[in-house]
This record gives C-alpha cells, sequence and structure tokens, in this order.
C-alpha cells in the first residue's frame, strides 16, 4: 500500500482507497503553474472543489485540451503527467464519499504517519 493512500470503510467497500488529496493537489499545482498562471489560485481552488466533488472528469475535461505534446519529456510535461495521475487513479479519488463517511482526507493522522514510518523502516531493513 501506498504512504499516500488509506483504506476506507472495509464494511462498505473492501477494496476502496482513497488517495491522499495533498498528494493530488501536487501534480495539479505543477500543471497550474503552466496552464493557470494568470490567476493560479483561483484554478487551483476550482479543480480541487471539482475533485472534492467527484468531478474528475471534468478535471480532465479542462485538462485534456493543455496536454503537452508527446514528445516532450515527462519531467517537463506537468499538466501530461497530472493528466495521467488522475486517469490511472481514478477509482480511488472518492473524496465525497469519503467526507460522507466522515473519513479524514488530505492529512495524515498520527496513527497512519506512524504505520507509514513502520513500513518504511520495514522496507529498508529488507534491502
Amino acid at each position: 500500500m501506498s504512504p499516500f493512500c488509506c483504506l476506507t470503510n472495509a464494511s462498505t467497500n473492501p477494496c476502496a482507497f482513497r488517495f491522499d488529496f495533498y498528494h493530488l493537489c501536487d501534480y495539479l499545482s505543477a500543471a497550474g503553474d503552466r496552464i493557470g498562471a494568470n490567476d493560479k489560485p483561483a484554478w487551483m481552488e476550482e479543480k480541487k472543489n471539482w475533485l472534492k466533488d467527484n468531478r474528475r472528469n471534468d478535471v480532465l475535461q479542462a485538462l485534456r485540451p493543455l496536454l503537452e505534446p508527446a514528445q516532450l519529456p515527462d519531467s517537463e510535461a506537468p499538466v501530461r503527467a497530472c493528466f495521467r495521475y488522475i486517469s490511472n487513479h481514478s477509482i480511488f479519488l472518492d473524496y465525497k464519499g469519503a467526507q460522507a463517511a466522515g473519513l479524514r482526507y488530505g492529512q495524515k493522522s498520527r496513527s497512519q504517519t506512524a504505520l507509514v514510518g513502520r513500513v518504511l523502516l520495514w522496507v529498508q531493513g529488507r534491502s
């Protein structure tokens, strides 16, 4: 399990994960540097609100016409990286459901941070 995801309510959906909102916003912010430069804060706020309302397809539609050319390296294509991240993880981006269930997203609790620390120590010990 990635340190950027948390198991949701197993009684309602045992396979549901919700990816850390702040991690997703890192991708969104990098894309915003390129395409929302005139008013990045407003652009970011709008897209974050869409994501919180599970309107990820609207975010993808907004990003699609602004995708960088395929020949541009990934390191220079933040819009494409954001689009790919949302596309590849769309089933894990249920922020509205997490909020309705009273689950936290976007912040790691102390127990989550401790768990991630233990997992990283375990992985380091195995290498």
